[in-house]
């Protein structure tokens, strides 16, 4: 069986402060995807026959696995 430790409060607030983190970045990446759609510049990534176009499809993408999308966006990106 599984012990926690007596004092679990430290690391639920560390898990909430993680999850806080990767969704405001999900929600910058939302935003930005949106502001570049609407230049007429769209945020697009593509591997294989799986890809990402929306803002939405970026939010959740970033939501879901932040540490693989995020990245991808930020290269996926063209300078304004």
């Amino acid at each position: 069986m599984l012990a926690l430790p007596s004092d679990t409060s430290a690391g639920v607030f560390l898990v909430l402060v993680l999850m806080a983190g990767v969704l405001s970045a999900a929600v910058w990446v939302y935003r930005d995807a949106r502001d570049q759609a609407a230049k007429g510049n769209p945020v697009v990534f593509s591997a294989d026959s799986f890809e990402i176009r929306t803002p939405s499809g970026w939010f959740l993408a970033c939501a879901l696995a932040f540490e693989i999308f995020v990245p991808a966006y930020l290269d996926s990106r063209r300078p304004a």
